[in-house]
């Protein structure tokens, strides 16, 4: 009786884990971001208001975006915020909701004086990339190739003196007008930059998305979550 008893609650304790939702993502201000420890941002303001309201049980991890993204496009029971929707992604993930709109451009040094008026001219120069994210494949869908126009990068953290240490290896970075204006406020060396060209991606938003297995039942969860709270909430607006 004693073991029947273990192993019910072997049972039960392995079907309370696994429906467990993997929830992950990256550091990415303004979205979502560290301060004191602690994950904030607007992003995640929405995604735990959302999950809190359709009742999801749910871990939260951060790491590089390429980690992130391999992730939730592998595991089965995993979702990812804040995603850029893509025609290359459209049918990698289910699309649940939609956390913010946001524009992203190409920075170089001001001491280089490059012009790029056009996206074909941001091919005659090295631009640093994340691997795997929106601009990567964005840019790969527009004929950049990583042997001829691209640096793949793990993160941004060392991109701004990457940029002054590796010059004629690297011109220019592509990354959020909002992560740069977060950069800003605490790194003096943006202003030797500036903004040469902007992606025409009107209407590109951010989403919260998932494993195509994650199950219909807690899709539905979540997504009428998120349609209740447009109503509700002013985090909405």
């Amino acid at each position: 009786m004693y073991i029947g008893f273990l192993l019910l609650l072997s049972v039960f304790s392995s079907s309370a884990f696994a429906s467990k939702l993997n929830i992950v993502t990256e550091d990415f201000p303004l979205f979502q971001y560290y301060e004191q420890g602690e994950l904030v941002g607007s992003a995640v303001d929405k995604v735990k208001a959302v999950l809190q309201r359709a009742n999801i049980n749910y871990t939260l991890g951060v790491n590089r975006w390429s980690v992130s993204y391999i992730a939730a496009l592998r595991d089965s029971n995993t979702c990812i915020f804040s995603m850029g929707r893509s025609k290359t992604r459209e049918p990698l993930f289910t699309w649940v909701f939609p956390i913010a709109h946001f524009t992203t451009s190409f920075y170089g040094l001001k001491s280089e004086h490059i012009d790029v008026s056009s996206l074909s001219d941001a091919k005659n120069y090295k631009t640093g990339v994340i691997r795997n994210n929106y601009s990567h494949q964005y840019l790969r869908a527009r004929g950049f190739s990583e042997e001829e126009h691209l640096v793949m990068l793990s993160n941004f953290d060392r991109v701004f003196e990457l940029l002054e240490t590796r010059k004629g290896l690297l011109d220019l970075v592509i990354l959020s007008d909002a992560q740069f204006a977060f950069r800003a406020l605490k790194d003096p060396f943006t202003k030797q930059l500036k903004k040469v060209f902007t992606l025409k991606n009107q209407g590109a938003q951010l989403y919260f998305a998932c494993n195509k297995q994650v199950e219909k039942d807690t899709i539905d969860k979540i997504s009428n979550a998120y349609k209740a709270l447009l109503n509700e909430s002013s985090l909405f607006d």
